[in-house]
């Protein structure tokens, strides 16, 4: 890969190749009330760098899931993962019960822990501050959920709180442009996701939105003041589609606002990132039973934007794609 420095400042060249080997095995089995999956994972990761070296990673997981109808309106589902990463493993368990109000409304509340260790792009990247010294994120998630549906519409309310110790934020603590991840002691994360759809007939309809709210703890404050919304607080989408007989067409638009980076400092309030507006479309050909053939627009109108400070992302594009299955 050939890297320039945006401001065309400084150039290298290096040879960055990494790859991922993974496979799944899964096993289902039905008995009674129970509907059972049991599961197995591993991944093998390589980076064969002229920069960094040669760095590789095996990673290991055994999965058990059970959903249980206890009665006509409860579901009991519960689940257990161990993973062993390089050096790091941990159980992490999840349960859930959703109850069943009618045909038509089911309320869920739902409990799991998590565990990630840091990628090989945070330990061992080359174009920022590598970070070898990173503990893997802990943490625990709980949810409440409410979905409401008829034959056209639906509802969905999802309320959602999380604790992470130790989580990877990639910061730029010097002001300088490099960046390097750190774990923070403490990342709380509060808020709620809102859909409705609706059935037109030829023409489905969507709109959400998504309210977060992330802060990390300071231990010179003695307080969860930093700010880490980086990638908005609000979104909003639209979408649509139609089935036209072996068309189908569909399109959307997403809003996000409330972003945070200290480095941006061109607008009327420093830190705050520009809001931004994205449209989409697409067409899907049907053709045959097995293929399809599908063309994207992203970014309609080549809006200029970016997800962090000095990351642009791109403008219009446009990807073909055919899907086959045997």
């Amino acid at each position: 890969n050939y890297y320039e420095g945006i401001s065309g400042d400084f150039q290298e060249k290096d040879r960055h190749l990494s790859s991922r080997w993974s496979s799944d095995l899964t096993f289902r089995h039905d008995h009674g009330t129970h509907r059972s999956l049991a599961g197995f994972a591993f991944n093998y990761d390589h980076i064969d760098s002229t920069a960094v070296g040669n760095r590789q990673r095996q990673a290991f997981g055994l999965y058990l899931q059970d959903l249980w109808d206890l009665n006509d309106t409860l579901l009991f589902h519960s689940g257990l993962r161990w993973d062993r990463v390089g050096q790091y493993q941990a159980l992490s368990p999840r349960l859930g019960l959703t109850w069943f109000l009618g045909d038509h409304f089911n309320l869920g509340l739902n409990y799991g822990t998590a565990f990630r260790v840091p990628t090989m792009n945070d330990l061992y990247s080359r174009w920022v501050e590598e970070n070898p010294e990173l503990k893997p994120e802990k943490g625990d998630k709980w949810e409440l959920t409410g979905h409401w549906k008829d034959a056209q519409r639906s509802f969905t309310v999802n309320l959602f709180r999380t604790q992470l110790r130790e989580g990877i934020v990639w910061l730029d603590p010097e002001g300088d442009w490099i960046y390097k991840p750190e774990n923070i002691e403490q990342i709380k994360t509060a808020g709620f996701n809102l859909i409705a759809t609706y059935d037109w007939g030829p023409v489905e309809t969507s709109l959400g939105y998504t309210f977060v709210d992330q802060r990390g703890w300071d231990s010179l404050r003695n307080s969860y003041t930093r700010d880490l919304n980086f990638f908005g607080q609000h979104r909003l989408h639209l979408k649509g589609q139609a089935d036209l007989g072996k068309f189908n067409i569909n399109a959307g638009c997403q809003v996000v606002g409330a972003r945070r980076d200290e480095r941006f400092r061109y607008g009327k309030v420093p830190g705050r990132m520009p809001d931004y507006l994205l449209l989409s479309a697409g067409i899907r050909y049907q053709l045959s039973t097995n293929y399809v053939l599908s063309l994207d627009v992203e970014n309609l109108t080549d809006t200029k934007y970016q997800i962090q400070e000095g990351y642009p992302m791109p403008g219009r594009n446009f990807k073909l794609t055919l899907n086959g299955r045997f």
